[in-house]
């Protein structure tokens, strides 16, 4: 069962399959309290987490991971296109996708504690599920990031900022995210995500997405 943890501009997702869960982004280190009441909200308590997976490593998805790590001896998990990023504990660049990108400046964290993940993928992502035990599939989708991955549990898909839901409470619609490293991979990446007979897309940002809702090309620059 996929559960959003809501951070406060971030979302987290809580996995949880009987008495296992695995934490998926870790948001903004100002949002460690509120991390950490969200996963107790649902019986889990953080010690007990199975890993911390990642979908990229921008601040505002890898803010806690090491203090995780730190406290709760959780192992931390991320493909190898984030690892300068979060060794480096700074977003970098950020390449702009949409008119509306300058109205995020004020919310932008860019540095966050850095950290060596204790599982690096490369095409390999077997370990999530050998190792960890993680009861769905993973999928290597590059775009926002150059080491994004998506998690698919049955017809919903854990997408990261691939894309993001809709800044209208309770509309299932979505679109681009507002930064993307290289919006026609993440386009192609969407595509592979489609392609697995995905309905439901749980976003890094706003509310879920209900895939026919999205436009053909929502990282067509608007």
């Amino acid at each position: 069962m996929i559960h959003r943890l809501h951070l406060f501009t971030t979302n987290a997702y809580l996995v949880t399959e009987g008495t296992s869960a695995w934490l998926i982004d870790s948001g903004l280190p100002r949002d460690w309290d509120r991390l950490l009441r969200a996963i107790r909200t649902h019986g889990v308590e953080p010690g007990q987490l199975k890993a911390v997976l990642h979908t990229h490593g921008h601040s505002d998805h890898a803010g806690n991971s090491k203090r995780l790590r730190e406290e709760f001896q959780l192992p931390l998990v991320m493909h190898r296109g984030e690892l300068a990023r979060v060794e480096r504990g700074e977003n970098g660049p950020l390449t702009p996708a949409s008119w509306m990108t300058p109205f995020t400046l004020p919310f932008l964290v860019h540095h966050f504690p850095g950290f060596t993940p204790d599982v690096i993928l490369d095409a390999d992502l077997s370990p999530i599920t050998r190792d960890f035990g993680f009861p769905g599939k993973v999928l290597f989708t590059p775009g926002h990031t150059m080491g994004s991955l998506t998690f698919l549990l049955g017809h919903e898909a854990i997408v990261g900022d691939l894309i993001r839901g809709s800044l209208i409470p309770f509309r299932r619609g979505g679109a681009g995210h507002f930064y993307h490293e290289n919006a026609s991979l993440a386009q192609q990446s969407l595509h592979t995500v489609r392609a697995h007979g995905i309905t439901t897309l749980h976003p890094g940002h706003f509310s879920r997405v209900t895939l026919g809702a999205l436009p053909p090309n929502p990282h067509q620059r608007e």
